[in-house]
């Protein structure tokens, strides 16, 4: 199994096939070639994805799809000796049907909505780099396109501007507006294997690593510390854990995860009777504080998108889920609702 180090934001990022689908794409149609091109993706333009700079989405019986964060082309052109800014705007046509083309995303009632443009500006260039977008050739309609298209097309617009511009530092990246997604991707940083030798073996001299033998990944430092908050720091439901699990809290794989926090919450209501299915008051022992809830994971966040999206009504079905649960955001679902929610789903795709 071949693995790659680099170097992206002073930070060093490690990736392997295991880790990406362990971590990074839940969907288990992704094929090897998807993976290792995401995986080449990100250490040819030195991106992290565990801190959301690049994607991995694939929805099974689709071609995987390679997408950047909100600020990946941003900030690779800002860093850059000749960038010296840009301006960006839409274009409308005005009540008296001028053609009108001005900075930001405003657009006036009565105006209509045309395209988006960018212009990027280059240390030595006498004109800048300029980019004009169509709405009509981006635009889905559905959900962020629906809500707020000024703004998804001026992206748009800036994305073509900085790869013209600096074609070795940006091409090949693409936002989420630009390849038809119309749900917001999570933003939520991914923890990194505390233990990467864990999946990687011994490295020998050539770069590839040697087969690891029986051995797995661990759970992530927040996995870890939730399971510590459940059972309220106690060292003895900690050792009785290790008795029904056969492993220490850190040891337990993160697929494991779910059923390792059932335990543990039983094992809390039994001394500290809390009840089962309940989340446990969390270490500060504060009375009236509610507990963080656990949310949706990054593969059920997917599978709630794909299910919307699969709806004519997709937008109106996002909203009533998003009301229902009074939520800002289907990310911040919890995981305890994710079974209703996709059943609510499907009823409201028959209904509407």
């Amino acid at each position: 199994m071949e693995i790659v180090r680099y170097q992206a934001g002073g930070v060093e990022v490690t990736l392997s096939p295991q880790i990406i689908r362990d971590y990074l794409c839940s969907d288990k149609s992704v094929t090897n070639q998807e993976i290792m091109m995401f995986l080449r993706l990100c250490e040819a333009q030195r991106l992290n994805p565990f801190l959301r700079e690049a994607y991995l989405v694939k929805f099974t019986g689709s071609p995987a799809q390679y997408i950047v964060g909100k600020e990946a082309l941003t900030k690779r052109a800002a860093s850059q000796p000749s960038f010296r800014g840009y301006s960006a705007g839409v274009v409308v046509k005005l009540e008296n049907g001028n053609i009108e083309r001005r900075e930001g995303s405003l657009v006036a009632p009565g105006e209509t909505l045309l395209g988006g443009w960018c212009d990027t500006r280059k240390e030595g260039w006498d004109v800048p780099i300029r980019a004009e977008v169509s709405l009509a050739e981006y635009s889905t309609g559905k959900s962020m396109w629906l809500r707020m298209p000024a703004t998804m097309i001026r992206k748009v617009a800036l994305n073509h501007s900085l790869r013209e511009a600096y074609p070795d530092s940006c091409a090949g990246l693409y936002g989420a507006e630009e390849m038809g997604l119309t749900y917001e991707l999570p933003e939520t940083p991914v923890s990194q294997p505390i233990s990467t030798e864990r999946y990687l073996g011994q490295i020998d001299g050539t770069g590839r690593e040697q087969p690891a033998l029986e051995v797995e990944a661990t759970l992530s430092k927040a996995q870890a510390e939730e399971i510590w908050r459940v059972l309220k720091g106690d060292a003895t439901l900690a050792a009785e854990m290790h008795k029904r699990t056969g492993k220490t809290i850190e040891d337990i794989n993160p697929r494991a995860f779910n059923k390792a926090l059932r335990i543990a919450q039983e094992l809390a209501e039994a001394v500290y009777g809390v009840s089962t299915g309940e989340q446990p008051q969390d270490l500060s022992g504060e009375v009236g504080e509610p507990p963080e809830p656990i949310l949706i994971s990054p593969g059920q966040y997917d599978e709630l998108y794909a299910s919307i999206e699969s709806y004519e009504n997709s937008a109106q079905i996002e909203d009533y889920i998003i009301d229902l649960f009074h939520i800002s955001k289907l990310p911040l679902l919890s995981a305890a609702d994710f079974e209703t929610a996709m059943s609510l789903i499907k009823e409201m795709g028959r209904v509407y």
